[in-house]
């Protein structure tokens, strides 16, 4: 039975909007983030108030300092904090926010649903060799440091929706040598059913120890099963005594389970696993060299297509509202905060707006609405003017758009001027334009054109527009494909249905003379796909009639207009 939990706003913590929890552990609780006045994603750790402690934040900063030395190298297989900054009375870690799923998920789906192919088991492994290979050599000032992750699991193995497979989580790792600051007290650092022998007897450790944890996540891929499974009479000592105790025989039968699911992956799983270090596998850079020479004749789906194929199905990373079994923390509020600002979530994953009313009382933070809202009622959503603002669409330059709600009760887009720019001539005619597009539109619609109703304006001399509810779509094609190109149907029609509407646009007349709309903007976030198939241009914010264009000061100026990525010559 699947658990159901009550969806809380957004809460504010420094300069940043906490969102979802994405997952916790021993050193801290990781929540998605947006930063405040700007659109990116962030992943922020933290600390529990109610359990900060010396060790704990000790515990932070050391993953900070990892992270400082590990970011030299760019590794593409390291997910790494990039700042360590004060929040109210403590620090934290923020880090870049990665879609995707956690390979522990992806095991527990496919222990429901499919085993996984072992082309791609072996191309995850060779990507996270390379992530290791990186920590276990790395250089300061000349001088080999050697860090050791020592919590090596499926928890902390991010595969991204890129294809890309991430090592998580420095929060107990150390460089070589100060790993006896804790052995030598007796004390156990890591997670019972992926220690190596050494760490579960309490013994100094080396890079080595990760690499028999990589082969205990090897095993748990191919079989579904921990390689050191937790007997309910001995409990999790029982798993821990069977690591200690482990022995080439004791561990040959698993070596060749493995082997006949991925043909020649057995011995290398028993280098991986040799109970004495000096006889294991010597580094990851090795580890990799040898896979590489395992993974072609492999049968099954590679990474990118076992991806493409069930991104779908595999669950939702995190969804925004749900802060687990803890329930949100506390909200911090930023020192230069003012007291006039409203703050709404993102309903895409990269767009975040802060909308300021100088005049206007302040809303409570409660009044904020969560995302993936449940059918609205005419008393949600925050109040703006004759509508409620329900979730936040997207931004540019000189406007946001918001998902709002009529008096009616009717779902409509609204387009809002950013408050900073309302007394800019250059940000007004903009939207007056595009006001005037939308009422040749409306003699003239196209099924292929996103409506627009007539401008108003309102007391604070902001201008806004309402755009026609045709259906929910995704504006942005390219985020949800990634690096994979469409199917070569979809984009046929999607680009049949486009230009369908770029001919309607460039053939429309004004008091019975040609118009013809230049879109000047033409790009994937600005196409919608609707769900049901239906393809819609948007955003005709720079979009100039034929004429206009032709006689535009901008243009005599030579001043670009568009995205320089989408621009004609």
């Amino acid at each position: 039975m699947t658990e159901t939990r009550s969806l809380h706003p957004p809460v504010q913590f420094g300069s940043y909007l906490l969102t979802a929890l994405l997952g916790y552990g021993a050193t801290g609780r990781v929540y998605k983030a947006y930063k405040l006045n700007g659109d990116q994603v962030f992943a922020i750790k933290a600390l529990p108030l109610d359990i900060v402690s010396p060790r704990a934040k000790q515990a932070i900063e050391r993953e900070a300092q990892v992270a400082q030395a590990l970011r030299v190298a760019k590794c593409d297989h390291l997910l790494l904090p990039t700042r360590f900054e004060p929040v109210g009375a403590q620090e934290v870690l923020v880090m870049p926010y990665v879609e995707g799923w956690t390979l522990k998920d992806v095991l527990a789906w496919c222990r429901r649903e499919a085993a996984l192919d072992p082309k791609m088991i072996v191309e995850m492994v060779i990507q996270i060799c390379r992530g290791l290979t990186v920590a276990h050599d790395l250089a300061i000032d000349g001088v080999f440091q050697r860090l050791v992750h020592r919590d090596l699991k499926p928890a902390n193995v991010l595969v991204g929706r890129d294809g890309i497979v991430r090592i998580l989580d420095f929060g107990i790792a150390k460089f070589r040598d100060r790993i006896g600051e804790e052995t030598r007290q007796g004390r156990m650092v890591g997670t019972p059913y992926y220690l190596s022998p050494e760490q579960a007897m309490g013994r100094t450790l080396d890079h080595r120890s990760d690499l028999f944890a990589l082969g205990s996540v090897l095993y748990e891929a191919a079989t579904g099963q921990n390689a050191f499974p937790l007997s309910v009479e001995e409990g999790v000592m029982g798993v821990v005594q069977a690591i200690a105790r482990a022995t080439v025989e004791s561990l040959k039968p698993k070596v060749d389970e493995l082997d006949r699911l991925i043909p020649g992956a057995g011995n290398l799983l028993a280098s991986c696993w040799h109970p004495d270090p000096e006889e294991r596998m010597a580094s990851a850079f090795d580890l990799e060299f040898q896979l590489s020479m395992v993974v072609s004749p492999q049968r099954g789906l590679s990474l990118n297509d076992w991806i493409l194929a069930h991104a779908s199905m595999l669950p939702a990373q995190v969804q925004d509202g749900d802060f687990g079994k803890f329930g949100p923390p506390p909200e911090i509020l930023p020192d230069d905060l003012g007291k006039t600002s409203i703050f709404l979530p993102a309903l895409r994953s990269d767009a975040l707006a802060v909308l300021s009313d100088p005049e206007a009382e302040p809303i409570p933070a409660s009044a904020s609405p969560t995302t993936r809202l449940p059918p609205p009622e005419p008393d949600r959503g925050v109040p703006f003017g004759r509508y409620r603002l329900l979730n936040l669409l997207g931004s540019g330059g000189h406007a946001s758009v918001y998902r709002a709600l009529t008096r009616g009760g009717k779902i409509i887009a609204l387009k809002v001027m950013h408050p900073d720019l309302t007394g800019e001539e250059d940000a007004r005619r903009l939207l007056e334009t595009e006001a005037q597009l939308g009422s040749l539109l409306q003699g003239d619609p196209s099924p292929y054109v996103v409506q627009i109703f007539p401008i108003e304006r309102r007391t604070l001399d902001q201008l806004l527009y309402k755009l026609s509810s045709s259906g929910s779509g995704a504006p942005a094609l390219s985020p949800v494909w990634g690096d994979r190109g469409l199917p070569v149907k979809v984009v046929l029609d999607i680009m049949i249905q486009t230009c369908s509407g770029l001919a309607h646009l460039h053939r429309l007349s004004q008091d019975g003379r040609a118009a013809g709309v230049v879109h000047r903007d033409l790009k994937p976030g600005n196409i919608m796909v609707t769900r049901k198939g239906e393809v819609k241009i948007l955003d005709f914010g720079v979009a100039r009639m034929d004429d206009a264009v032709r006689t535009s000061p901008r243009t005599r100026a030579g001043v670009a207009r568009g995205t320089p990525a989408y621009m004609s010559p």
